[in-house]
């Protein structure tokens, strides 16, 4: 099942810049810049040393070493987050990098930005078409 992005279609998507993207918590909606994952993304983590699939992460460190490297390739701020006692979370590269052990939230911002990646291609095959 697929899940329904909300996006408008922006210039973000046309140059790999972030893509401001809501993500609903439950005492919270915060707004992420998100950059789409796509293969060039990959590619370039990958030439670093970054592996992905298969075995490539055989550690829990091993994880959240990986989880940090692309957080920090994709995630470019964000505004409205707060914790349980409702206080704010600035956007710093530091608290950016907390976030890689938070592994179910660190796979829903890898799937948003793939499928920002996906819209990124289909808005061009569009935009190609016209």
């Amino acid at each position: 099942m697929i899940e329904k992005i909300d996006l408008e279609i922006g210039p973000g998507l046309f140059t790999d810049e972030p893509v401001p993207t809501e993500i609903e918590f439950p005492n919270c909606v915060a707004t992420f810049n998100l950059r789409p994952m796509t293969a060039d993304v990959v590619k370039a983590l990958e030439a670093e040393g970054v592996e992905f699939g298969g075995d490539a992460v055989r550690t829990a460190t091993a994880a959240v070493d990986r989880s940090r490297r692309v957080l920090e390739e994709l995630v470019h701020g964000w505004s409205g987050l707060v914790d349980i006692e409702g206080n704010e979370i600035p956007y710093t590269p530091e608290n950016r990098d907390k976030m890689s052990g938070a592994v179910p939230l660190v796979a829903h911002i890898f799937r948003i930005c793939g499928r920002l990646a996906v819209r990124k291609v289909e808005a061009e095959s569009k935009n190609s078409e016209t």
